[in-house]
């Protein structure tokens, strides 16, 4: 689609689905290239990244949805960052066509099918239309759990910022910190508590990505071009991940 102004109206109503039809999806059965079919850029230039629908039972077990995607991705640095963004674009996608989504953090297939391409598995994803119609969306604001826009934000505060703010998360941690200079948007996760070190992992950088993703929309809405680098500094408390320039 990459009709970003829909895409970005998506992000103030989006929720996570838990509980699904059986109504079949036909780009999810027949093996569509589902970057190629919405047309889904990468975060970073050359990252690798392929998703294809795990067959329920024989590649992956106990799954809530009719359709479960795997994504694959290399090991270079920025991988899990780049999957979280292409996730989430993704995600924001099947949203605009009533399809519901949900991160599965601990949904792994089995081990025959956890390698594609050459890429390594990285995280699963729930999808497939809402048992109860139309139960996709909530109500902004009060519908989003979320911290406040001085506790993510380092300096300005804006649209794009609060884009970034509603995304969700592992846990609903919210790793990230923001740091807007002009028109540019430095990213930082903050350094995990107790919970973040023994359980997430690579879930907090995929996060990361996701809220990457979230900006990325509504630049682009906005009728911005972007540019995305990785050539700042750490802060004292927080890890620099990368930032987003508007064009």
């Amino acid at each position: 689609m990459n009709d970003y102004k829909i895409l970005a109206e998506r992000i103030y109503d989006r929720m996570s689905v838990r509980s699904y039809s059986d109504k079949a999806i036909d780009f999810l059965e027949d093996g569509t290239d589902l970057i190629k079919k919405f047309g889904i850029p990468s975060l970073f230039k050359d990252a690798e990244c392929r998703v294809r629908s795990l067959k329920i039972g024989a590649e992956v077990k106990n799954v809530r949805s009719k359709y479960c995607l795997g994504f694959f991705s290399g090991g270079f640095g920025g991988s899990f960052e780049n999957v979280g963004f292409t996730g989430q674009l993704l995600s924001l996608e099947l949203q605009a066509l009533g399809i519901g989504t949900c991160w599965l953090g601990l949904k792994m297939p089995e081990r025959a099918f956890r390698s594609v391409d050459g890429l390594d598995f990285v995280i699963s994803m729930a999808a497939g239309y809402p048992e109860r119609e139309g139960a996709v969306s909530r109500i902004y604001p009060n519908g989003f759990a979320r911290k406040s826009a001085d506790e993510i934000c380092l300096k300005e505060k804006d649209d794009l910022t609060e884009a970034v703010r509603l995304a969700p998360s592992a846990m609903n941690n919210q790793p990230w910190l923001v740091e807007k200079n002009d028109n540019s948007y430095n990213f930082y996760m903050s350094k995990p508590g107790l919970i973040g070190k023994l359980f997430m992992g690579n879930m907090r950088r995929i996060d990361m990505g996701i809220a990457m993703a979230h900006l990325f929309v509504k630049a682009k809405a906005a009728g911005f071009d972007t540019e995305i680098k990785t050539d700042g500094r750490n802060l004292s408390d927080a890890t620099y991940i990368a930032t987003i320039t508007l064009k």
